[in-house]
């Protein structure tokens, strides 16, 4: 059995919660059409909001919103991240809320 070294997948599974943030975060700014909007909406400063957004192009190596004083317009492959990343978040929230719902408490 191949065991991982406990740092690496830490390091793997916070990375993982980043993205998973910044996503949530990008589907907002696409379905609001801001991201001030986006960052009000999810309770963070515009700065954090910006930064994140503007590392999760960097990790993907590509530009999702193409961005002007007064307008904020997705790119392709802002576009298609919006579908396939809204459409994964409500995945997620429909999995977690029904775990959340089955009733059984955490013991250990």
């Amino acid at each position: 059995m191949n065991r991982q070294n406990p740092q690496t997948f830490f390091w793997k599974t916070e990375h993982s919660m980043d993205t998973l943030d910044a996503l949530r975060l990008f589907v907002r700014v696409a379905e609001l059409g801001s991201i001030t909007a986006a960052a009000r909406d999810l309770d963070l400063s515009l700065s954090v909001a910006s930064q994140r957004l503007k590392a999760l192009e960097q990790r993907l190596g590509v530009r999702l919103v193409e961005r002007t004083t007064r307008h904020l317009k997705l790119t392709i492959e802002g576009a298609t991240l919006f579908g396939q990343g809204a459409s994964l978040l409500e995945d997620l929230d429909a999995l977690t809320s029904g775990l959340g719902r089955s009733g059984r408490d955490v013991t250990g």
